[in-house]
């Protein structure tokens, strides 16, 4: 892409962030949280905001020697079979495999770790970029397992959220604003953002170990055999039986048949991940906290800024809004605490993305941007912050 490309996205994504039609944007909650800032700093600090995340995501990636050794770790998927016993169980087979991906992601924080001398930033970033790259390499690797298709644009959200965080950090720093948010007065606005990003990584790091694991043993054992684990959730034992019959239809040809059983059973493995994995996460306090200040941050941005949420389906948002798609918030479904809600977001996101690939262009351009996050070009950057 030359400079002058460059500088009209420049343009329009800082266009986007003060002026787009509300349809454009998720949905603005129903409550605004209340804080103690007047509507010029309100103001300001979303126009910071927007500056930093439009500079951040057009800096040269520096250190992309170590990020392509990563690609080359999450591109070994077979290595994730290592110490697998064939006599063993499944469900034990399942644990070997789940412990291996674990063991891996914990590589990847060491070496990120002294790589990035100690940032803590840093390292969260270089496991985002890690599960990025490793739910591309399971795509690939099991296509027939769908979970992991909208899981890469789910992480990348993540990802986002992340980055965000980082920069409403900095930008409250730069404009020395001791910002209070509703009834939480005590709140250590940094500190939460903080944390927060740490467990949020930690979360997607539980789903992509899980989630790989059973799509790893789909892979081994086919959908039939797994689908009669009593040891795995009623969630997930739908799912594989729904995949039987997608595989099925995968095999006469019925490719629209196929991709809708695909959905549903990436459906049924969703609500799996959601209830049984991520849930003791939006458990913990801080994630309340954290989900107040998402709440506060759509709130004085109109639906424009979110931490997490909406999934786009592409690489950037704020570099490729024109192209890429948003999908946004179901209706009454921004309490990210709640179980239920996180659901209905998932199985929005999995029909919507299921409807788009069945379109040529969206179809293209999926895979062009699973490709893209599987590369990390052209991702969120946290470039120039203090991390």
């Amino acid at each position: 892409m030359n400079r002058i490309a460059v500088f009209i996205l420049a343009c329009f994504s800082l266009f986007m962030l003060s002026g787009c039609d509300k349809n454009e944007a998720t949905e603005v909650p129903s409550s605004l949280i209340s804080d103690n800032l007047n509507n010029a700093q309100s103001e300001e600090l979303v126009k910071r905001i927007g500056q930093y995340l439009s500079d951040s995501t057009l800096q040269v990636v520096q250190d992309k020697a170590f990020i392509q050794s990563l690609r080359v770790i999450a591109n070994d998927v077979d290595g994730l079979y290592a110490g697998v016993d064939p006599a063993a169980s499944l469900e034990e087979q399942y644990n070997v495999i789940r412990g291996n991906m674990h063991a891996r992601i914990d590589d990847v924080a060491a070496s990120a770790s002294a790589f990035y001398n100690g940032s803590k930033g840093m390292t969260i970033l270089a496991k985002n970029s890690y599960v990025l790259m490793g739910y591309d390499a399971l795509q690939r690797y099991e296509p027939t397992f769908w979970w992991t298709q909208l899981g890469i644009f789910a992480a990348n959200e993540v990802r986002s959220g992340v980055v965000l965080a980082y920069v409403l950090d900095n930008v409250l720093r730069d404009m020395k604003l001791d910002v209070m948010i509703g009834d939480m007065m005590n709140m250590d606005i940094p500190a939460t953002l903080f944390e927060s990003t740490d467990i949020l990584l930690q979360g997607q790091a539980e789903v992509f170990a899980d989630i790989g694991a059973l799509a790893l043993m789909n892979k081994l054992h086919g959908p039939e055999i797994m689908s009669r684990q009593a040891w795995l959730t009623i969630e997930a034992q739908k799912g594989y039986a729904i995949q039987i019959d997608a595989e099925k239809a995968l095999a006469n040809q019925q490719i629209q048949r196929y991709k809708d059983l695909q959905t549903a059973a990436a459906i049924e493995f969703g609500a799996h991940e959601q209830i049984y994995i991520l849930q003791k996460l939006w458990d913990k306090p801080l994630m309340v906290e954290f989900s107040k200040i998402n709440e506060w941050m759509m709130g004085i941005s109109k639906g424009k800024l979110s931490f997490f949420g909406a999934i786009f389906i592409g690489t950037n948002k704020y570099s490729e809004m024109m192209f890429g798609h948003t999908i946004p918030l179901p209706v009454h479904a921004s309490d990210l605490t709640n179980g239920v809600a996180r659901v209905e977001i998932a199985r929005n996101g999995f029909n919507t993305l299921n409807k788009l690939r069945k379109q040529p262009y969206w179809e293209s351009w999926v895979k062009k941007s699973q490709s893209k996050l599987g590369h990390q070009q052209g991702v969120y950057h946290a470039r120039n912050l203090d991390i």
